[in-house]
């Protein structure tokens, strides 16, 4: 990113105002922006002679290029870079924006995967682009309580919770009827032992920390040992979800069938762009743009990514698309999602 005294070393303020209006037209139009569209823009006020040399340095300094003889301008890589770092006015969403999101986010169930996959479709649907999730590593949360609550005789509902609100119900047959009572003891004592451990350490040690338990039903808690595998069972790896297929393939720049169809490869094999998600964790929304993608798979793609929170564990969302994006009102989407999420969890 560039710092102030390096924004004026590189563009003047003529130069800002020629390679920003550039862009803004190019991200509306998907059309090369000429010097006699410029020429007539009120605001610019520069001759025509001035506005074509300014685009012939524009060029030399890698910020635009001409697809062919005679065309107009169309932003690089590079461009975009100085654009969102330099250029780019801060958007807030309006309150029917946030609202919208909120009512399609918020789903009765406090099932991770049933909310993220709903988050990811929301972010594509209102971005138009990708919408990409990846889910926290749950193996690192941390346990708040157990509890055993009798639905039939030989029947009883385990719900699991982990800190920040997350829940896990099973559903456990038993070979003889346990009291209530016993159902309580057993649930306390269980707590007591497990209370802020991750769910990690309570896998690879349970029996050895709930061993010579005084209280309880002893055949209950050796059921649970016995069955750990299951009721402690969150992906140790994180798992991606994406959602508007149809809004990125939609874009202009997929016409290209060479393109559409690395696009699918992308999205068809998944472990990629899971990879990529997974080395973004950072505070605050992180733009990487075509060819500063790592890998080479990524580079017709801008990826904006931020961290949310469940708990003491975190996962990543964001917003893919290509490289010719409202960058603006990506950033406040991203942003105020992965807020919106932190919220439900906390509630």
């Amino acid at each position: 990113m560039l710092n102030a005294n390096e924004i004026e070393e590189v563009i003047d303020k003529r130069g800002r105002q020629i390679l920003e209006t550039v862009i803004d037209r190019y991200i509306c139009t998907v059309e090369p922006v000429g010097s006699p569209y410029l020429a007539r823009h009120r605001r610019l006020g520069i001759s025509p002679a001035s506005i074509r040399s300014i685009l012939n340095t524009l060029e030399s300094l890698g910020f635009l290029y001409q697809p062919y003889t005679s065309a107009g301008r169309v932003p690089t890589d590079k461009g975009y870079r100085f654009y969102v770092d330099a250029l780019m006015k801060k958007c807030q969403l309006t309150e029917s924006e946030k609202e919208r999101i909120r009512h399609q986010v918020k789903v009765r169930a406090r099932d991770i995967d049933d909310i993220l996959m709903q988050t990811t479709h929301v972010l594509g649907m209102v971005s138009k682009q990708l919408g990409v999730t990846l889910s926290p590593r749950f193996q690192q949360g941390i346990f708040q309580r157990m509890e055993l609550l009798p639905l039939s005789e030989k029947r009883i509902l385990l719900v699991l919770t982990i800190k920040s609100g997350l829940v896990k119900t099973v559903v456990m047959e038993i070979d003889a009827s346990i009291s209530e009572e016993k159902l309580q003891q057993t649930s306390r004592v269980l707590n007591e032992r497990l209370c802020d451990l991750s769910i990690q350490e309570i896998r690879e040690s349970l029996p050895q920390r709930v061993r010579d338990l005084a209280r309880g039903d002893p055949r209950l808690v050796q059921f649970i040992i016995d069955s750990a595998a299951l009721f402690f069972d969150f992906p140790q790896d994180e798992h991606l979800y994406f959602g508007g297929t149809t809004n990125i393939v939609s874009q202009p720049e997929f016409r290209d069938r060479v393109k559409l169809q690395a696009l699918m490869n992308l999205l068809e094999e998944g472990k990629i762009l899971g990879e990529v998600l997974s080395e973004r964790g950072r505070e605050g929304v992180f733009i990487t743009i075509g060819s500063e993608n790592i890998r080479g798979d990524m580079c017709h793609y801008s990826l904006l990514t931020t961290t949310y929170r469940v708990g003491k564990v975190e996962g990543t969302l964001g917003i893919m698309g290509p490289t010719r994006m409202r960058y603006a009102k990506m950033c406040a989407v991203v942003d105020y999602t992965a807020q919106l999420l932190g919220d439900i969890w906390g509630e």
